[in-house]
């Protein structure tokens, strides 16, 4: 039977933030996990509102916050499920000295739209409070799961979807005992925090779709610029104020993503998988791959052999 490829991700580890991210998932499928995390931050500076392609369920364990859309503010606290829509704009944040710990899964597939409906959510209603906090019990599992499995397409999608449907049904349960409530909101005019992402990400989409399709190419943030018909300077800020890393970056950042992924389900020579990715030189291309792994393409391939 032919292996399957792995599953471009991203992770992210440390005492405040565990997360991993999938990529290019099936939007066919009938529900998968696209992403999945745990954190506990304190009040932060105001980061630029972040578009998500799928739909992100957060669960508060503790702490206060503020989930802001653009025409409304909610408070969120203790025993609080607040959903994200696909490409909705938002912002969200702890209280001045508040540890605000909470889980995330992104989910993606036919099925999830149907059983977060069924659950209570809609565009008017986002926010819930749940009284069953057994819930919190499978989060820390579909974490440790994805991240257990990202190299492994079946074991992951074996692995997570079970505990995913397990915990959309807890939450269905909660709404068939009526026993979920909706958190009032505060009407309020936000658009002022969501009116620089709107423009911003409609370009932010574009670029990041034509690095991820041509990445194989000699393409520069030039490149980029002149196919959107957008001022290079413009796109650069455009690009570093909604993502937090600038588009050369990112283009950097993806090639060695894409290399990683070769470098673990393939044979290919470091020379081959180099000019794959888009480097024409090997040697610069070892040395990039070693800035962003802390390892050698060498020893990170030893790694999964």
């Amino acid at each position: 039977m032919q292996e399957e490829p792995c599953v471009p991700f991203e992770t992210s580890f440390g005492e405040d933030e565990n997360f991993i991210h999938f990529y290019d998932i099936p939007p066919n499928c009938d529900a998968a996990l696209a992403q999945a995390g745990w954190q506990v931050p304190f009040c932060r500076p105001l980061k630029p509102p972040q578009i998500k392609d799928h739909y992100v369920l957060h669960f508060v364990r503790s702490g206060k916050g503020c989930y802001r859309l653009k025409d409304r503010t909610y408070r969120i606290v203790p025993g609080t499920c607040f959903l994200i829509y696909p490409d909705q704009p938002t912002v969200y944040y702890a209280d001045q000295g508040s540890k605000w710990e909470y889980f995330w899964v992104g989910l993606v597939g036919r099925d999830v739209e149907r059983i977060l409906s069924t659950i209570g959510f809609s565009p008017e209603h986002q926010v819930l409070h749940f009284t069953n906090y057994d819930i919190f019990e499978p989060l820390p599992r579909i974490l440790s799961s994805a991240i257990r499995y990202k190299d492994d397409p079946l074991g992951l999608w074996l692995s997570t979807t079970p505990m995913v449907y397990s915990l959309l049904f807890s939450l269905v349960e909660e709404s068939r005992a009526k026993t979920l409530r909706y958190q009032e909101h505060i009407l309020e005019d936000n658009s002022h925090l969501m009116n620089q992402c709107y423009l911003g990400n409609k370009y932010v989409k574009l670029a990041t779709q034509y690095i991820e399709k041509h990445f194989r190419e000699p393409i520069t943030v030039e490149d980029v610029a002149n196919v959107l018909h957008i001022n290079r300077s413009y796109l650069s800020t455009l690009y570093k104020v909604n993502t937090h890393i600038s588009l050369k970056q990112y283009l950097q950042q993806y090639r060695i993503l894409r290399a990683a992924i070769m470098l673990r389900i393939s044979d290919a020579s470091i020379t081959e998988i180099a000019v794959e990715v888009g480097f024409k030189d090997p040697l610069y291309f070892s040395r990039v791959f070693k800035n962003h792994m802390d390892c050698s393409p060498t020893e990170y391939r030893a790694q999964y052999k």
